[in-house]
């Protein structure tokens, strides 16, 4: 028996429905404590002092902040996995299950609040931005996936397939526009010890980051019917009449 998009799985009985707003919701609560981490932190250090006086409380807000960040990343990948087997495996549950996404999520918050305080206690410093590259091929081959299953997607409706491609681009813009740069900037300024001559270019990476969260409330408008899905309907019949037009060109 196949599977009905998107109400209930008739071998399952598990409803999917709430899987996406899950992760979207544990994406929003993770970039709400990293704002408050970058609040505090220009609350504790002094405008122009590049050497703060609490260490403790600095070394517990940086804590915090790579907390949230990694958590936050991390529910990304389970929104882009999730959003891709919706396209390329509408039979397999194993990520769509509404019981399944709250256990992934319990365990990313752990899983960060373990891992983070023992990388800064032991100064592994390096390993947060490293391990901060390897969604990036998960986001991309997502989105290949998923443009290539489309066409099979026969049981999915038309909107949810626009609504997920549009989820998957955001997600990867998101990742390659904020992420990316400044985990790239803080492993070569690791390396290379220039945090003096690179005030500027940390500027600038910076405001891209603060960015992820104005980003990521933009996912909602793809969650949900309206003006968007809308938009993203009529480019696609217009791309259709484009495609027909040269079609019936070439024919003649």
């Amino acid at each position: 028996m196949g599977f009905e998009y998107p109400s209930i799985s008739p071998n399952t009985g598990v409803q999917t429905d709430h899987v996406p707003v899950t992760y979207y919701a544990n994406l929003l609560i993770s970039n709400l404590i990293v704002l408050c981490t970058i609040n505090a932190w220009k609350f504790i250090i002094p405008v122009n002092l590049l050497i703060p006086d609490d260490y403790e409380a600095v070394t517990i807000i940086r804590i915090i902040f790579w907390f949230a960040v990694m958590a936050g990343l991390s529910f990304r990948v389970c929104f882009a996995l999730e959003r891709c087997f919706a396209i390329t495996f509408p039979q397999c549950q194993c990520i769509r299950q509404t019981k399944v996404s709250v256990l992934l999520c319990v365990g990313v918050w752990v899983l960060c609040a373990v891992a983070i305080p023992h990388i800064f206690f032991f100064g592994l410093h390096l390993i947060i931005p490293i391990f901060s590259l390897l969604p990036t091929p998960v986001f991309i081959v997502c989105l290949a996936r998923a443009i290539k299953a489309l066409p099979a997607a026969t049981l999915m409706p038309a909107e949810k397939k626009r609504g997920a491609l549009a989820i998957l681009v955001l997600l990867l813009l998101h990742n390659c526009l904020t992420i990316l740069p400044m985990m790239i900037f803080y492993i070569y300024d690791y390396i290379n010890y220039t945090l003096p001559s690179s005030f500027s270019h940390l500027d600038m990476v910076w405001a891209l980051f603060c960015l992820g969260p104005l980003v990521d409330l933009i996912l909602c408008l793809f969650l949900r019917k309206g003006p968007v899905d809308m938009l993203l309907a009529s480019c696609c019949e217009m791309e259709n009449a484009v495609d027909e037009d040269l079609h019936h060109t070439t024919s003649v």
